[in-house]
């Protein structure tokens, strides 16, 4: 099985490289959906990393508009950060449907679980999309902020 990165309108998307599900094995489907586990940890992480670091340094702001703007920022970083680890949770169900359905578990319904498939995707392509966007803003808030504050100790 390969993977292939797919850019449609600004979405990332890691798919089989047919790109038809439907036609893919238990295995391969398995196989991808860890990958997408694996993302979705180390966006989270990495969220969570600049929720602390953002929020460490954000005590040396002094003008008032920049300190509301790190607050919704941080507010914002927060929202993404929940909303990774609600999909994760809805991987991590959808990872033990898989594997049920790797072990023949006459329970679970395979036309069901490649819809729940499709929609976590898209959900996950969603999350990428929002967390490359907050990076975008975490960066040019910075720049701005590194142009406004005084930020050289004294």
């Amino acid at each position: 099985m390969v993977l292939t990165n797919c850019v449609e309108m600004e979405t990332f998307r890691s798919r089989l490289k047919n790109g038809d599900i439907k036609k893919a094995n238990w295995q391969e489907l398995y196989i991808l959906t860890r990958h997408w586990k694996s993302d979705l940890e180390f966006y989270i992480g990495d969220l969570q990393f600049l929720q602390r670091l953002i929020g460490k340094y954000s005590i040396w702001i002094e003008k008032a508009q920049n300190s509301v703007a790190v607050s919704k920022l941080l507010s914002d970083l927060h929202q993404l950060s929940d909303d990774g680890r609600k999909i994760l949770d809805k991987l991590q169900d959808h990872l033990e449907h898989l594997s049920g359905l790797m072990n023949n578990d006459k329970g679970i319904d395979p036309e069901n679980f490649i819809k729940t498939h499709e929609i976590i995707e898209d959900e996950i392509s969603q999350f990428v999309k929002s967390f490359r966007n907050n990076r975008k803003e975490v960066y040019r808030l910075t720049e701005e902020i590194m142009d406004s504050e005084d930020l050289t100790p004294e």
